[in-house]
């Protein structure tokens, strides 16, 4: 049974049938109440009208007391009538004629005597209904106007049995008719409803099982084909959903590039090949320079445009059998199969590098930007798809040290530099908690008189194993990390504390410089940290000089609008900027005389070998004449020899700074230094 009413069509069928049985049921029972009903009344009417009819032709024999010919009639009647008995009696209710089967107890029941005693005639007839199976009818008998006795029909009721059988009979061949009829209606039904739900569930069985290309949609517009076209669209959108989802799990959303999971997956498959082909891969990592700049001045909009206009140069300097990939952010790689010779990882690093040649219009505006690019060559460097990448990693950053735009291979030296690399900035975090950093001071003085007018702070870091650790072995580490930062603003604290400490032991005030990197310019809340920090330390802005070497100046000027507006409310402050490593950004002599620039400092690059070298001379001649005339101090850095000093004071140089005079000194020794300048 309980498979029989696993199926739906069957469940249809079944239920269709058991309300078909109920109802005919119900007309069935109710039909041959109601025939019945009927057919009692006609029997009624009929055996009053015989009654009636007996009863009046026998009067006349009551009277005459002709019983023979009562008896005779009564006998023909109950002969050809169905009768079941026939009685007569007196106005006295003595029995006068009784013929047939008289039911006498049922009788009484009906009629007690005592009642019938009562009554002296009948005014009307009476169906006393059915009794021990006989329909009584009771008739006055009538002669001459007057009541001459009473007459008592009984009718078999074997009449109603019969008629109500063949009733019976009739209504259940109607409902056996009925019952055929609706199961076959039932079945055709459940087939038309069953069909659509059949094929809809064997879809949605197919889809359960992974199967792909499935329409499930059912014409019509009854409820079923509504169902399945709504399932075939959540099916629809569901697999469209996990094609997207396919897609952004293997491929850049923005360029449309294949993502780091499939550059790996390539990268072992064109492994296996380069083994089976006895070839070499190069792995190149490109990374674009001062992407950041553009995202942080256009906005990443700008820079989602960039970045996809870069990707489609990038894919279009490659063959189709070689991998364009985007790693993150502004950073891409190349896997470059097939390669015979480290010729042709150059020839396509070049390629590379041309295709960022030319500008990138978006909107109205044009931009420039290059890349630095790392190679790595398989299996020469290293067999792990991961070792791979590092490897190109590394020597794209050795390609950006050397000054960006332009390619680097990757050599085991860059490794344990980079290995140093990361030690250093693993230890750098907590060296600021652990009181591991130091101030350094080198003396400014004037070429006129070699009297200190200035120091500039220059950080240094004890390293607990290491020793003295100079700036340029943690400073870029501190950038990449985000810690120049908090560093940065401990410098410049711990600066003007020391620079107003001197003052309150008596020494003259003279100005303290502190360098300012390229993300501590950048921070929206340096103008506050400068208040602040004086405040604190209670210096006076005056005696403060605020170090920016020209690159910096000069990217921020080309990348940002507000860079005067923040050297402006510098220099309001009463803090003195100095522009440092002056000639080596190529600035312009319009951005000279539009920035509140106090100082120049013109970098050792050019002073080195200025007694020697013509043109190194003519330069820095030119630099003291140009800051002279623009009313700004001139200093040279990195002055270690007295031809150097001696050709800076015949140009009326303003200050040198350099080992000439002095290295670097901790404070105290600074002190003592600073008491014997002025003692002198």
């Amino acid at each position: 049974m309980g498979s029989f009413f696993s199926s739906l069509r069957s469940k249809i069928v079944f239920s269709i049938v058991a309300i078909e049985l109920i109802i005919l049921t119900v007309m069935i029972w109710s039909n041959t109440l109601q025939v019945l009903g009927m057919h009692n009344e006609r029997l009624a009417e009929t055996s009053s009208v015989i009654a009636d009819q007996f009863a009046s032709s026998i009067g006349r024999l009551i009277i005459e007391r002709d019983i023979a010919t009562l008896q005779e009639r009564a006998r023909t009647l109950l002969k050809y009538s169905e009768i079941s008995y026939i009685l007569v009696e007196d106005l006295d209710h003595n029995k006068i004629m009784t013929l047939g089967s008289i039911p006498p107890e049922a009788f009484r029941e009906l009629i007690p005597i005592k009642k019938l005693d009562d009554v002296s005639t009948f005014t009307k007839d009476t169906f006393l209904g059915d009794q021990d199976k006989t329909f009584v009818s009771m008739k006055n008998i009538v002669f001459g106007g007057k009541v001459r006795g009473f007459l008592q029909m009984g009718f078999p009721s074997s009449v109603v049995e019969k008629f109500t059988k063949d009733v019976f009979r009739r209504n259940v061949m109607i409902a056996f008719a009925g019952v055929v009829l609706s199961i076959g209606i039932a079945l055709f039904i459940g087939r038309v409803l069953s069909k659509n739900l059949e094929n809809l569930t064997n879809g949605v069985r197919q889809v359960a099982r992974g199967e792909k290309n499935i329409n499930l949609s059912i014409p019509g517009n009854d409820e079923i084909s509504v169902l399945s076209s709504a399932i075939d669209k959540m099916i629809t959108e569901r697999e469209k959903a996990e094609k997207t989802i396919r897609h952004q799990a293997n491929f850049d959303a923005l360029t449309g590039l294949p993502n780091r999971t499939v550059f790996f997956d390539r990268l072992q498959m064109a492994q296996l090949n380069a083994e089976r082909s006895d070839r070499m891969i190069a792995v190149h990592f490109v990374d674009l320079d001062f992407f950041k700049d553009i995202n942080d001045t256009e906005g990443h909009s700008t820079g989602d445009v960039l970045l996809q206009m870069v990707a489609t140069r990038l894919s279009g300097s490659v063959r189709r059998v070689d991998t364009v990939a985007r790693l993150g952010g502004d950073e891409f790689g190349i896997i470059q199969t097939g390669v015979s010779n480290v010729n042709d990882a150059e020839l396509l690093a070049k390629k590379v590098l041309d295709a960022m040649q030319s500008s990138f219009s978006i909107g109205l505006k044009q931009f420039f930007i290059s890349a630095s690019v790392g190679i790595t060559i398989y299996p020469m460097d290293d067999t792990s798809p991961e070792e791979l990448l590092r490897n190109a990693d590394i020597a794209m950053y050795e390609a950006k040290d050397g000054g960006r735009n332009k390619y680097e291979f990757y050599s085991s030296v860059m490794s344990e530099a980079v290995k140093s690399r990361n030690i250093i900035e693993q230890e750098l975090h907590g060296a600021l908690e652990r009181g591991e950093f130091t101030i350094y001071y080198q003396p400014k003085i004037t070429c006129k008189d070699k009297k200190i007018t200035g120091v500039e702070a220059l950080v240094r870091w004890n390293h607990p194993t290491l020793g003295l650790v100079m700036p340029d072995s943690f400073i870029p580490a501190a950038e990449r990390s985000g810690m120049i930062v908090p560093l940065g603003k401990w410098v410049l604290k711990r600066a003007c504390l020391e620079s107003k400490s001197w003052q309150d032991e008596g020494l003259p005030p003279i100005d303290v410089a502190v360098n300012l990197s390229a993300v501590q310019f950048k921070q929206e809340d340096l103008l506050d940290m400068i208040k602040a920090v004086l405040e604190e330390t209670k210096l006076s802005p005056y005696h403060l000089e605020l170090e920016i070497t020209e690159s910096i100046l000069m990217h921020e000027a080309r990348s940002s609008t507000n860079i005067l507006d923040k050297l402006d409310s510098i220099n309001e402050l009463g803090v003195k900027i100095a522009l440092d490593d002056f000639g080596t950004g190529y600035s312009s002599l319009a951005y000279l005389r539009k920035f509140p620039l106090f100082r120049v400092k013109i970098d050792q690059s050019f002073v080195r070998d200025v007694s020697t070298n013509p043109d190194d001379a003519a330069i820095v001649t030119a630099i003291i004449t140009l800051g002279q005339t623009l009313n700004m101090k001139i200093t040279a850095e990195g002055i270690e020899k007295q031809d150097q000093f001696d050709f800076l004071s015949e140009r009326n140089c303003d200050e040198i700074q350099g080992f000439y005079y002095s290295r670097a000194l901790p404070e105290e020794e600074f002190k003592k230094l600073f008491r014997e300048n002025i003692a002198t």
